[in-house]
């Protein structure tokens, strides 16, 4: 049997960090029985201003909880990065694993990561195994060969949860090249039993930005104070 990589894909948490414990366990849930290996890239919308994590975080909680829940990469949009300042995307630079690209200032256009024994680019490059595209909301996903791309839609939510979109990709026997690329009808996370150690490192998440919160309004009253 050809060898195989199942590219799991979120978009839209929106800050809803709960989600997360649930999309690891529905990821857990695909790879089972898989003769390959699986590898989540998250297409933007990580946080929205309305999200306490992610005011307090400054648009970071989002990205740190898919780091926390396994992502491989994260696509930030430029309303993702609005909320950024010089010194957020710094820390994000400096501290996250994530692969990190988008239409942001400071960040590449592409970003690459190793999924078993392949490279993946997020965002196109000729250097890379497979590249991901990102398509905007309600548009059709698609494999172009020619240039080993698959583009991805954002998934809708699914009974009022974020959603795991699905690409399942056969490779060339003793080589590098897809043969194959299937996009798969998304899942949604409704049912699914939270991940305890995801969820726990959630909380862990939470009370950083807690961190954050007070002293931000610490320094407030201390600056109205003085």
């Amino acid at each position: 049997m050809p060898p195989c990589l199942l590219l799991v894909y979120s978009a839209n948490l929106r800050g809803r960090l709960d989600a997360l414990p649930r999309l690891v366990s529905r990821a857990r849930d695909v790879r089972a029985g898989l003769a390959g290996w699986l590898t989540w890239v998250d297409l933007g919308g990580a946080c929205a201003p309305a999200a306490w994590e992610c005011a307090a975080t400054e648009g970071r909680a989002g990205l740190m909880g898919l780091e926390a829940a396994g992502c491989a990469a994260a696509w930030l949009t430029a309303v993702d990065g609005a909320g950024f300042n010089s010194v957020t995307l710094a820390r994000l630079r400096t501290r996250a694993s994530l692969a990190l690209a988008g239409p942001v200032e400071g960040l590449a256009e592409r970003a690459a990561w190793r999924a078993g024994p392949w490279t993946i680019s997020l965002g196109w490059s000729a250097d890379a195994d497979l590249s991901i595209g990102v398509l905007d909301a309600g548009q059709t996903p698609y494999w172009e060969p020619g240039t080993r791309t698959v583009w991805l839609a954002p998934p809708p939510d699914l009974m009022g949860w974020p959603a795991l979109g699905r690409a399942c990709i056969a490779w060339e026997e003793g080589g590098g090249r897809p043969r194959t690329v299937e996009i798969l009808p998304a899942l949604g996370c409704d049912g699914a039993r939270p991940d305890a150690t995801v969820a726990a490192a959630i909380e862990f998440v939470r009370e950083e930005a807690r961190h954050y919160q007070q002293a931000r309004l610490k320094g407030g009253a201390d600056h109205a104070a003085g």
